[in-house]
């Protein structure tokens, strides 16, 4: 997971780490900022990434200001 288009004119955006369950998202001065989300198998499980299937993993991203 990670924003696009930087902070600062010169960045290209930053990962957001959620090792720990949750990641904190700095707007700065912006009012938005854009989240990618890839989501793909661990390719230690023997996963190829040009196999297709129906099947389908939902996700939840729930998004709340900081206290």
């Amino acid at each position: 997971m990670q924003t696009v288009d930087g902070l600062q004119a010169d960045e290209d955006g930053a990962p957001l780490i959620l090792a720990g369950g949750q990641a904190a998202l700095e707007l700065g001065d912006a009012d938005a900022r854009t989240i990618v989300v890839t989501a793909r198998p661990m390719t230690a499980a023997g996963y190829d990434p040009e196999t297709r299937t129906p099947d389908t993993y939902p996700f939840e991203l729930r998004v709340e200001p900081l206290p």
